[in-house]
C-alpha cells in the first residue's frame, strides 16, 4: 500500500514537472492574437405603454369618467402619457381652501429612445381656470414627486426639479433629465398632495371650472437638481 502511494505521487510530480517544462519551451515572438466584440443599438421610435396602467377615477365629482390616455407618440424623444387633475367638489362661500389631486397613477411618463444621452426637460403651463367666462384666482401647485424608472424602480434624476413648481401661463422645468442620464423610460408621480389647487369659495360661481395643461418635452437641459 505505501508503495503504491509513493508511485502515484511520484506519477503526478513527473507530469507536473513535464508541464512545466512545456510552458518554458514556448515559441518566442507575438503568437498572441486580437479579436473584437460587439454590439448595434438603433433608435427607439415605438409606442411606449404607461409603466403604471391609470386606473378610471372613483371621485364622483370628476368630469373625466376615464382614466388618463396614452399619447400613443412614436419620437424618439416623447411624452407617452401626461395626467389629468382634478380637485374635488367644493361649496360656495366657504372661504380659503387647498384642494389636492383626488385622482390616482398621475403620471407624467418620458421615454428617451435617441440613444444620445443628451438631456431633456418637459416644461407645463397652463391656462386660467375659468367657469362661462368667469376666471377663479388659483394657485397651482406642483410638489417635488417620486420618479421611478421603466420597471417600475424609484430611481434617481440628478437633474430633476425637486422644488415645488407654481404652475402658470409661463411655460416652466417640471421633470428633467442632465446630459449623460435618462436614457430609457422615466415617469414621475402626482397623486394627491403632490398637485394642490389653493383657491378662495367666496369667488367662485356655481360650476365647473376648467384649465388645460400642456406639456413641452424638449432636448434642452437644466443641468442641476433644483
Amino acid at each position: 500500500m505505501k508503495k503504491i502511494e509513493v508511485l502515484g505521487i511520484t506519477l503526478v510530480s513527473v507530469a507536473l514537472l513535464g508541464g512545466a517544462g512545456t510552458t518554458a519551451l514556448a515559441a518566442e515572438g507575438d503568437t498572441g492574437a486580437t479579436t473584437k466584440g460587439t454590439i448595434i443599438f438603433k433608435a427607439n421610435d415605438r409606442v411606449t405603454p404607461p409603466v403604471v396602467v391609470p386606473v378610471t377615477p372613483t371621485d364622483p365629482t370628476d368630469p373625466n369618467k376615464e382614466g388618463d390616455k396614452p399619447t400613443g407618440n412614436t419620437e424618439p424623444l416623447r411624452i407617452d402619457l401626461a395626467p389629468n387633475f382634478h380637485f374635488g367638489e367644493f361649496t360656495v362661500g366657504t372661504g380659503v381652501h387647498t384642494a389636492s389631486n383626488t385622482r390616482l397613477n398621475s403620471n407624467l411618463q418620458v421615454t428617451d429612445g435617441r440613444g444620445t444621452l443628451a438631456g431633456w426637460t418637459v416644461s407645463v403651463s397652463k391656462t386660467a381656470f375659468t367657469n362661462s367666462g368667469h376666471t377663479l384666482p388659483a394657485t397651482f401647485t406642483l410638489t417635488s414627486a417620486e420618479v421611478k424608472n421603466g420597471t417600475n424602480v424609484t430611481a434617481a434624476l440628478a437633474g430633476d426639479i425637486k422644488t415645488a413648481v407654481t404652475v402658470d401661463t409661463a411655460s416652466q422645468p417640471a421633470f428633467a433629465a442632465n446630459a449623460d442620464e435618462g436614457g430609457g423610460t422615466y415617469f414621475k408621480n402626482f397623486d394627491g398632495n403632490k398637485v394642490t389647487l389653493t383657491f378662495n369659495t367666496d369667488t367662485a360661481k356655481v360650476g365647473e371650472y376648467q384649465s388645460t395643461l400642456t406639456w413641452t418635452l424638449t432636448s434642452a437641459t437644466v443641468e442641476g437638481a433644483r
